[in-house]
């Protein structure tokens, strides 16, 4: 088992290298430098659908149960598969009203109402918030874990992983004036991260 400090020098240091990451996706975007916008960021993208509650779900449904874990990932692969025609027109669409949320894409549906808007913003609210305090509680499991035999163990884990979350959405997801904007940093910070998800999956799989 790692100790508190061993433990938070790792996170600090992996939360680090994604900062840097999105700093260098965004250098290369001002400068116009096309490098990162291609099917490989893109594709290891969609890897943010597999989060950290994710890992546990699948991977302990797998254990207990074998392959009743797999229709997890069939609608979306179904959806990359067969609907792509489906995907280009909403992006299409979304690109030429500047829209960014499903809130949006719906109003703007229905003559831009804007009583829609704040229902369907108000709906999703309520049903991301169970999903993001699953997504804390995993963090928050792995962290006591591996400090449980640490005695000098005392802190707030979903605080301390909520609090860095919001402080990189905030320098490399909203900084932009225009929402509308490729997130080249933000694109490649996830890439990333997603390519250590499919090695650790990789692994976890083999073992």
């Amino acid at each position: 088992m790692f100790s508190l400090w061993q433990l938070s020098g790792l996170a600090l240091g992996y939360v680090l290298v994604l900062f840097v990451i999105a700093w260098w996706g965004d250098r290369a975007a001002r400068q116009g430098r096309k490098t990162f916008q291609n099917a490989w960021v893109y594709s290891l993208g969609l890897g943010v659908y597999c989060t950290s509650w994710t890992f546990y779900g699948a991977v302990g449904e797998a254990a207990q149960n074998g392959w009743n874990y797999l229709p997890i990932y069939l609608g979306p692969i179904l959806t990359v598969l067969l609907g792509g025609a489906l995907i280009y027109k909403m992006v299409t669409v979304a690109q030429q009203h500047h829209i960014t949320s499903i809130a949006d894409f719906l109003a703007a549906r229905y003559g831009k109402s804007r009583r829609l808007a704040v229902l369907v913003t108000l709906v999703a609210i309520i049903g991301v918030l169970p999903y993001i305090a699953l997504q804390l509680k995993a963090v928050t499991l792995s962290f006591d874990y591996v400090l449980k035999d640490s005695a000098q163990y005392d802190m707030d884990t979903a605080l301390l992983v909520a609090v860095l979350m919001a402080v990189f959405t905030l320098l490399f997801g909203t900084r932009h004036i225009d929402t509308t904007e490729h997130q080249s940093g933000l694109m490649l910070a996830v890439s990333f991260e997603s390519f250590i998800k499919v090695v650790a999956f990789v692994l976890l799989g083999l073992y």
